[in-house]
């Protein structure tokens, strides 16, 4: 959409410090490939995620695929915006957001786009006169065996031989990219492949809880990224995967 572009003095005299304090709506979608090859499959998806932004001022989108030569050449949907981050292939990972245009007027500087992982993490920053707020959008690791393209986007001198490291490194990265609680109002959300609780993870063959095993993985996110920025769950008990022998809660939003 069309923006009218204000004198820096002008932007700067309508925005205020600290967090947003207007209402906002979010939805988080792990899309399983929003930008598919088969083209009936993608009309469905967007078709969906149409739907989606009827509902909420911003979708956050995970496993989207694409590249960045699809994402040049996206149309959104029609009164939104978009913003992505590609993964190493079509294949591969992928994240973006989508928000409505009539919720991106409230705000008077033009959105700021970050990356933090390529195709895993990224954030979008926007500041006006209710305050800043920061979306944060995440696709954490995970998988049987770790892949180079798995590791695309960690740092060299890291380990990154296991899933849990590769996620430990990117709470670390999200962490960092954080504005402080005093200055904007954080979301984030995505799928975190990984649960907070033992109940969480639910073992179908066994009919038992089995999320203990990420009970690590939860103590590193409350210590690195939950407790220093403040951020608390918008709970929700729903089971968000589902496969042959188990369902767990891996999307969620803080």
């Amino acid at each position: 959409p069309s923006r009218t572009l204000l004198p820096l003095s002008t932007a700067r005299s309508r925005c205020s410090s600290g967090q947003y304090r207007g209402d906002f709506s979010c939805i988080e979608w792990n899309a399983q490939a929003l930008f598919c090859v088969d083209p009936t499959r993608r009309k469905a998806k967007m078709r969906y995620l149409t739907s989606l932004l009827g509902r909420a001022d911003a979708v956050l989108i995970t496993e989207a695929h694409g590249t960045p030569g699809w994402h040049n050449v996206f149309v959104p949907p029609q009164g939104t915006s978009s913003w992505w981050s590609a993964g190493i292939s079509t294949g591969h990972a992928g994240v973006g957001i989508v928000v409505n245009s009539s919720f991106l007027s409230k705000f008077s500087e033009p959105p700021s786009w970050k990356i933090i992982w390529v195709g895993r993490a990224a954030k979008l920053v926007l500041k006006g006169p209710e305050g800043n707020l920061e979306i944060v959008v995440a696709y954490f690791p995970t998988g049987v065996e770790v892949s180079e393209a798995d590791k695309y986007g960690a740092l060299p001198h890291l380990p990154s031989d296991s899933f849990p490291e590769l996620r430990r490194q990117m709470r670390q990265r999200i962490a960092s990219s954080l504005t402080s609680r005093s200055n904007a109002l954080t979301v984030l959300a995505g799928d975190f492949n990984y649960v907070p609780t033992d109940s969480d993870r639910m073992n179908l063959n066994a009919i038992a809880a089995s999320g203990r095993r990420d009970k690590q993985e939860e103590a590193h996110f409350q210590a690195a990224v939950s407790g220093p920025h403040g951020l608390h769950e918008m709970f929700q008990q729903e089971f968000t995967y589902a496969a042959t022998s188990s369902r767990a809660r891996l999307d969620r939003i803080y």
